[in-house]
């Protein structure tokens, strides 16, 4: 009771610190499960290529450039 704005709000906080091309990647990953789930090589098909796209952008590059310059990342 009463938990559900506080810890909506601790979510979205820990979402936002996250790379924005890899909410959206997990937010596409979500929705193509959801509209074909019964439809698992299509699924498979969309994750490769989002797995494809997030690993080659920028925010890959600079995930993990500041793991290794142990700063957080600017996304």
């Amino acid at each position: 009771h009463g938990e559900a704005l506080p810890t909506a709000l601790e979510l979205a906080s820990v979402i936002a610190e996250r790379s924005p091309a890899a909410v959206r990647a997990t937010k596409c990953l979500v929705y193509a499960a959801a509209v074909q789930p019964d439809e698992a090589d299509a699924w498979w098909t969309v994750n490769a290529k989002v797995l494809k796209e997030i690993l080659t952008g920028p925010d890959a590059a600079e995930g993990a450039a500041a793991f290794a310059e142990r700063r957080p990342p600017v996304w």
